[in-house]
């Protein structure tokens, strides 16, 4: 078989994931990898806090995958800051699409007078279940690539966040990346 885009993709299993010949299962795919490396392929969601900096609109995007999205796109920050002081607690998963990003708030708003600061504080399993319900109506014909929602920064262990990312996102339209070794997912 040539080598496609879609050849690096790979199930847990090992088997390859191919977008064109890709039929649905019922529960979302966990391997090992990097989220940069198949942005390509999938829209990467990007998790991160419900903030903004009052004068600049900054959000802050100082850790994990906000620290590398920003990096890559400067101007995501204030896109993202400014619709949050807009939508405040309220604040909703959100499509950036000028770089297919999908942004996943994990971390509520932490003090309505000092919002710069709601990145300082651990992830909410709350938070975390009404985004991922947001996010498994996103749909589409393309994968999307996450990692587990909440477990670097935000201070939360993966066997925590699993049983949301299953209830939520039945499909295996969702790929989840662990740097690290796969947890067991069955």
């Amino acid at each position: 078989m040539a080598d496609t885009p879609d050849s690096k993709l790979h199930n847990r299993t090992g088997e390859p994931s191919h977008r064109g010949l890709w039929q649905p299962k019922s529960k979302p795919t966990v391997i090992q990898g990097d989220l940069w490396q198949m942005h390509d392929q999938v829209r990467v969601v990007v998790t991160t806090n419900i903030g903004w900096d009052l004068e600049t609109y900054q959000n802050n995007m100082g850790a994990g995958v906000a620290l590398q999205a920003a990096r890559r796109w400067p101007e995501l920050p204030e896109w993202y800051g400014r619709q949050c002081a807009r939508l405040k607690e309220q604040t909703p998963v959100l499509e950036y699409l000028p770089a297919r990003l999908i942004l996943l708030p994990v971390k509520p708003l932490l003090y309505a007078a000092d919002p710069e600061r709601s990145w300082d504080q651990e992830a909410s399993l709350e938070l975390i279940d009404r985004s991922l319900a947001q996010l498994a109506e996103v749909g589409g014909d393309t994968r999307i690539a996450l990692a587990f929602p909440g477990c670097g920064n935000g201070g939360l262990k993966k066997r925590a966040v699993l049983p949301l990312i299953e209830r939520h996102l039945k499909t295996d339209q969702f790929v989840v990346v662990d740097r690290e070794a796969v947890p067991n997912a069955d």
